[in-house]
């Protein structure tokens, strides 16, 4: 076995499309949950940190608190707050919190994993202008915030430590200023050295360096075995959860081998990242 950074970009793809789409087309606390914490899991032990995710947080409780705000429905009232407040639709607003808060993560991982060249590689034949858009949208929001910080540590250096609150507006001001500039500035020399390459203008050679391997194949048939089983169980109502017009949750014993399954799945990239660090340790060890 091989890690998702290592096998085809097409598996790769397919594994990210299958796992962010069970997430986005079931409405299941226990699924829903069981996939952050797979992505979670996998994102602290590969950056030791969690500090990344916790700008998707203030998203997740901002969509847990409205739901109940604007939707009534549900039979189980708990108070009036000018309308009915009820149970279900506070655990609706929970369990769609907690789902935009999963795809994030999961975002975040086929980010780190799909690279640039995998995008392309992908989607550059019958839409290169689109892939090309798809990797550098990947690539922005990483360099904006390096650039920021950068241009932030220099700008710290003119002031002393402790700051007064006009003095850190002043400072914000012009790191986001800077910041701005060179971004537009990256954009124009970007756009210049395509249009002097002649991007698009033409029918182009793609070289790539990947191919399809043993390990790929045996990897995707897992995966595609579990999604399989999995989407059996979607159809056949034994992942069902229901919160309107009132709780309705199918049983956990009925699709308890679906939910294990789904475990497997979205557990499966920090498998094989801890496999191959193990492995690579024993194989130094015996050096």
């Amino acid at each position: 076995m091989v890690n998702l950074e290592r096998i085809h970009p097409l598996f790769s793809f397919l594994y990210f499309l299958f796992v962010i789409g069970i997430n986005m087309s079931i409405y299941n606390p226990i699924i829903i949950l069981t996939s952050a914490t797979g992505g979670l899991f996998y994102i602290y032990y590969t950056e030791k940190t969690l500090r990344g995710i916790f700008y998707f947080i203030p998203l997740m409780f901002f969509i847990a608190v409205l739901n109940p705000i604007f939707s009534h429905k549900g039979m189980t009232i708990l108070f009036y707050f000018g309308n009915p407040i009820t149970l279900e639709s506070i655990l609706f607003g929970v369990c769609s919190g907690l789902m935009v808060f999963s795809v994030m993560v999961w975002c975040k991982i086929l980010s780190k994993i799909l690279s640039d060249d995998k995008i392309v590689y992908l989607f550059g034949k019958f839409m290169p202008k689109g892939s090309l858009i798809i990797s550098m949208t990947f690539r922005l929001i990483p360099n904006i915030k390096r650039h920021f910080q950068s241009v932030l540590q220099a700008q710290n250096g003119f002031l002393e430590e402790k700051k007064s609150f006009i003095l850190k507006i002043k400072l914000y001001s012009r790191v986001i200023s800077a910041t701005m500039t060179w971004l537009f500035e990256k954009a124009i020399i970007t756009s210049d050295s395509m249009s002097a390459r002649e991007y698009g203008k033409k029918k182009r050679s793609n070289y790539n360096i990947f191919e399809f391997t043993k390990r790929d194949n045996i990897t995707f048939c897992v995966i595609f075995i579990l999604f399989s089983f999995i989407l059996f169980g979607l159809l056949k109502d034994y992942l069902e959860f229901r919160f309107y017009p009132k709780i309705y949750f199918k049983g956990f014993k009925e699709g308890l081998i679906f939910y294990v399954l789904f475990s497997i799945l979205v557990f499966m990239p920090f498998i094989l990242e801890v496999y191959e660090v193990r492995k690579w340790e024993y194989l130094k060890s015996k050096n």
